[in-house]
């Protein structure tokens, strides 16, 4: 083995270990941070929290990037991960995800109930309106949304992320009874996702809410999948024709 070789892997290993001492001797992360080594010493990275330039590869070791600001932020690559959204046969029951029965969003946020366990949540934006377990819609569909005709029927929501939460959101969705995406937006030909972009550090510890459109082209059962830095899960919801 050639002598530059063998540095590069003795220095390699020495990183290596390095590192995994400076974890066993860290305190555990929170729910949101992510365990890193940065500058010799074992940190727990989370999004938009102070951030030294010096250390950008570090961070994007981890799938962090220090903004021009100095704050901290997750990568869309680090939260695009591959879609796990089962498949079920055609007319089974569609496993629609409950509601979130022990927050009062009508009172913390002026609209409906969410779904699915959070920290991000679809929600109806009239607080009397109903739960989006359930979606109906005529099929097929009237003109579009700016007076267009659409293939892709819609239904207007909100995305409420709950403060604990400061971090991007990358939300996707597919059928679970067949092969359609679920599209968001209100574009003639909608995208596949959404994002939701990271809480800025000035308004840190408050929610966030974003109007939006799902879009869908047939009735049947649905899920969106919903990644932060930290998690990844699904929200399951049934559209019925009108």
């Amino acid at each position: 083995m050639r002598p530059i070789i063998v540095l590069i892997v003795v220095f390699a290993l020495a990183a290596i270990a390095a590192d995994a001492s400076a974890f066993r001797s860290a305190k555990p992360c929170s729910a949101y941070s992510v365990r890193a080594v940065v500058g010799g010493r074992a940190s727990c990275l989370r999004d938009e929290q102070p951030c030294l330039h010096r250390f950008e590869r570090r961070y994007q070791r981890y799938g962090f990037h220090c903004r021009d600001d100095g704050s901290l932020v997750a990568t869309w690559r680090r939260l695009g991960r591959p879609l796990h959204i089962p498949s079920i046969a055609s007319g089974a029951v569609c496993p629609a995800s409950d509601p979130e029965t022990r927050i009062d969003f009508a009172v913390l946020y002026g609209v409906g109930r969410g779904i699915g366990p959070g920290p991000v949540y679809p929600v109806h934006y009239d607080p009397r309106g109903p739960d989006l377990h359930l979606v109906r819609l005529q099929f097929p569909p009237p003109p579009g949304l700016a007076g267009q005709p659409s293939e892709w029927n819609a239904w207007k929501h909100v995305w409420v992320v709950r403060a604990v939460y400061q971090g991007p959101v990358l939300i996707r969705g597919r059928q679970l009874d067949g092969a359609n995406d679920v599209r968001f937006g209100a574009e003639t030909t909608p995208p596949t996702e959404h994002r939701l972009l990271a809480t800025p550090r000035q308004l840190s510890g408050r929610f966030r809410f974003e109007r939006t459109f799902s879009r869908v082209r047939t009735p049947g059962c649905y899920a969106y999948q919903i990644d932060g830095t930290t998690f990844s899960y699904r929200v399951a919801f049934e559209v019925r024709g009108a």
